[in-house]
């Protein structure tokens, strides 16, 4: 699958003419073997989350590099077109390519504007999401879709005092945004579900419009995968920080990831992967949620999007979307 990603990319970057034989050009002299010791320039790289440099992962150059080795050949990819979109043609100063470019030369200048780019779109991500600033995808779809799974957690879980009931936390977002969900010590347990219902819709929009595989915020620069942000509401490991200090109820989040085999999560613990991997899992969907609410009523400062409430999730809280949710509870 990353073959046929790295080759549609690089046909979108050559927008080559098909050759009318539609037979590759052999290549006279092939690349020889490949060390990722042996290429140092390349395995540093500006990228768009980080204006520092940030080291470019081995495997990337090492699938990189065997895709462009094996299609070398190809004229389409790498052979000389008049098309007025080429990126050889546009990037021929950075890249020092040029139609008289002997095919190794030319292949090996793919190889670095393809890193480049990589870099650049997504820190080198097989999975990134779609960039948050765009509006082209069926948002309508995916927010439906997503409403539904909600809908059905809130209901089943709504009996649940450590989601919905009364506590005394600090960082009870309930009471924090209690002006902008209308809710407080006072309010039925049916209406402090139907608010956790508004407030876990408005922080998954906001975090990543509704995407359950959402890679890392590209804007942040935390690449390990204790603090690492992963899936719908771009939560890390190190939300289970307070557990691990003998708070109380905190030991809900291990209980809860451990059922789905991840163990203990601690700074440079391999569980720490699992645990992503489990956040981006589409079917463990409840279970996602789950954690999500269990943090909104006991840290809501872990998420940046709650603790601006006067410029992002609290300003889209909708009171209206509470009273018909409480309608359905």
């Amino acid at each position: 699958m990353k073959k046929l990603y790295t080759s549609l990319l690089v046909f979108t970057l050559a927008a080559c003419e098909i050759p009318e034989s539609g037979v590759p050009t052999p290549i006279l002299e092939p690349i020889k073997s490949f060390s990722v010791s042996e290429i140092p320039a390349c395995r540093t790289g500006y990228t768009k989350g980080s204006p520092k440099k940030s080291p470019t992962p081995d495997a990337f150059l090492v699938t990189l590099f065997e895709f462009v080795k094996s299609t070398c050949a190809n004229d389409i990819l790498y052979g000389v077109n008049a098309e007025t979109r080429d990126a050889f043609s546009y990037l021929s100063k950075e890249l020092g390519v040029s139609k008289d470019s002997q095919r190794d030369y030319r292949c090996a200048a793919m190889f670095e504007l393809v890193r480049a780019s990589g870099a650049f779109e997504s820190d080198y991500r097989w999975q990134q999401g779609r960039d948050k600033s765009a509006s082209n995808f069926d948002f309508y779809t995916m927010e439906s879709a997503f409403l539904v799974t909600l809908f059905e957690f809130v209901k089943s879980t709504c009996t649940n005092d450590t989601l919905y009931g009364v506590n005394s936390e600090a960082r009870d977002a309930f009471t924090y945004l209690s002006g902008e969900l209308d809710v407080s010590k006072e309010s039925s347990r049916p209406y402090r579900c139907a608010a956790m219902f508004e407030l876990v819709r408005a922080s998954g929009a906001f975090e990543s419009d509704y995407r359950w595989q959402q890679g890392r915020d590209k804007s942040a620069s935390n690449y390990d995968f204790y603090t690492m942000e992963s899936g719908l509401f771009q939560t890390s490991p190190n939300s289970h920080y307070y557990a691990h200090k003998g708070y109380g109820r905190w030991a809900y989040l291990d209980a809860l990831v451990a059922k789905h085999g991840v163990g203990i999560v601690r700074q440079g613990s391999p569980e720490n992967e699992k645990w992503n991997k489990l956040m981006k899992d589409e079917t463990k969907k409840h279970v996602i949620i789950e954690h999500h609410v269990f943090m909104l009523r006991h840290n809501y400062k872990h998420y940046g999007p709650i603790i601006d409430k006067a410029n992002r999730v609290g300003v889209n809280l909708n009171k209206q979307c509470i009273a018909e949710v409480l309608k359905l509870l």
